[in-house]
């Protein structure tokens, strides 16, 4: 049988049979875990301040799933969020199945620019809740940030009543007052075929200090391009 004619499911099927271990999974049920990720949200958007977020680079980690949830438990609440995005690696049309208008991207630019755009949209007072998504970074790049950048950032967001998170590859930020470290359990290839409450079930944030709060269960294009992420899906979708 020629590859071409070979179904997706029929590769899978091989797959599995060749390498099993590569697809054991410990995680528990999805309502359990779905509440837990349901109050670390919670606590996230409700506590003002700097928060770290690690996780593996280049790895089905599920930073984005988690991200989506941030977006949608921002507006539930009526609060704007900005999604800064250095790498340019979001791609809004296939992440999000319908417009959120409360919510800002910025794109492009790299590390430091998404430190200025972060420091920005925390003095306009008009976006309480920030996420810098820098998890395509290398370590060495955040490093070279000065100490006193993240200190700065750090009482910004608590004088203003802001949260800003930021994600990042394994490394510390000293100023940040929580830290959490993000992975995923989720079984290659029926991740693909998952339920969203599924994927939700197997992502695992785990304290600095080592308690669960959930457990088993592109390069930058020169300067930021700024949209408000209602018009940029509605504007895909049309076209």
């Amino acid at each position: 049988m020629s590859l071409s004619s070979r179904s997706f499911d029929q590769i899978c099927t091989e797959v599995r049979a060749r390498f099993p271990s590569a697809f054991s999974s410990t995680r528990r049920g999805s309502e359990e875990t779905g509440e837990d990720l349901s109050s670390w949200i919670r606590g996230c958007i409700e506590t003002p301040g700097l928060t770290q977020v690690t996780t593996r680079p280049r790895r089905t980690s599920g930073s984005l799933e988690v991200l989506l949830e941030l977006v949608e438990e921002t507006q539930r609440r009526r609060l704007r969020m900005v999604w800064v995005d250095p790498c340019n690696c979001l791609d809004p049309v296939t992440a999000f199945d319908r417009s959120y208008p409360h919510l800002l991207w910025t794109r492009g630019g790299g590390l430091s620019e998404a430190i200025r755009v972060a420091d920005t949209v925390l003095r306009d007072e008009n976006f309480p809740f920030v996420c810098l998504d820098g998890v395509l970074l290398s370590a060495e790049e955040w490093k070279r940030v000065p100490l006193n950048r993240w200190y700065r950032l750090q009482r910004l967001a608590q004088r203003k009543g802001a949260s800003l998170i930021l994600w990042t590859p394994p490394m510390v930020v000293p100023a940040a007052t929580q830290r959490w470290h993000l992975s995923a359990d989720w079984a290659f290839p029926d991740c693909f075929n998952a339920s969203r409450e599924d994927l939700r079930g197997g992502i695992s944030l785990v304290s600095a200090d080592g308690q669960a709060a959930t457990q088993d269960a592109g390069p930058a294009d020169g300067g930021p391009f700024v949209s408000a992420m209602g018009r940029e899906i509605g504007s895909e979708k049309a076209g």
